[in-house]
This record gives C-alpha cells, sequence and structure tokens, in this order.
C-alpha cells in the first residue's frame, strides 16, 4: 500500500507522463505493477465520481460522444463535486463518471480529504455527452466505464 501513498503524493506526476508517453523505464514499471496490485486488494467502486483539470483543444476534440477512450495513465477522480471545483482541481473541462471498478484509495493517500477513487491505467470509457456549462463555461463529459 505504499505504492498508494507514494502516488497520491508527488508520484502521480511523472508515473503519468511516462505511461502517457509510453516511455515508461524499467524503475517507472516497477511502480506500475506495484500500484496495480496494491489497487486489486481494494474492492471496486461503483458510483459517480467526478474530475477537474485543464485540457488543451486537440485533447478535449477527442471526446467525442458515442465513442471510447482509453486513458493511458492512472485516473484521479473524487466522490466530492466539491473537490472537483476546488482550486487544486479546477479546470477547463469536468468529467462525470459512472465507476464500475475504481478503488477508493482515500485511507493510503496522502491527502485522504480528496475522497479519491483511482482508476487503473489503461481503463476504457465510454462517452455519453459533452457539453457546456453556461454558468461556469466549463466543459462536461459525462462518461460511464466500460
Amino acid at each position: 500500500m505504499k505504492a498508494l501513498a507514494d502516488y497520491t503524493g508527488m508520484g502521480y506526476t511523472d508515473l503519468n507522463e511516462a505511461l502517457r508517453s509510453e516511455a515508461l523505464d524499467a524503475s517507472q514499471a516497477a511502480r506500475v505493477d506495484a500500484l496495480k496490485a496494491a489497487l486489486s486488494k481494494l474492492p471496486p467502486y461503483e458510483g459517480s465520481v467526478v474530475r477537474g483539470t485543464n485540457l488543451p483543444p486537440e485533447v478535449l476534440a477527442q471526446y467525442r460522444p458515442g465513442e471510447y477512450i482509453v486513458e493511458k495513465a492512472f485516473l484521479s477522480t473524487t466522490k466530492d463535486p466539491v473537490v472537483a471545483q476546488s482550486s487544486a482541481f479546477a479546470g477547463n473541462v469536468e468529467f462525470r463518471i459512472v465507476s464500475f471498478t475504481g478503488r477508493d484509495v482515500s485511507a493510503f493517500s496522502m491527502y485522504p480529504a480528496e475522497q479519491e477513487i483511482l482508476f487503473p491505467a489503461n481503463t476504457r470509457f465510454l462517452i455519453l455527452r459533452k457539453t457546456i456549462d453556461p454558468r461556469t463555461g466549463r466543459t462536461i463529459i459525462d462518461m460511464v466505464e466500460d
């Protein structure tokens, strides 16, 4: 479970960048394996989760309703919509996801108040809707885990 504490601290940055660029070194590959093993020991979380982030236009364009997308990196979300809208996580996009296999890592997190639900790398999602919130201007992307 040490892998979860590391990931939820500062360990997520380089690991997710390497996964997205498909350029893992041996040390990062070992960390991915440890993280997958830790997640497999936790029960699946079924329910709604949210994620606030910033996406450039070219990445945002890849999210098309009715299509699937595979997230190459681990995907951090929260059970608490207020957390997703906090300054640390606010951005131009809000993902609203129905989870079937995400894992609640709060008990092992460096930041338990975030109520983090973590999806393993290479999780596939079906994009249901993509709308603009007229109040905030954020793009809202509704997805369901496949």
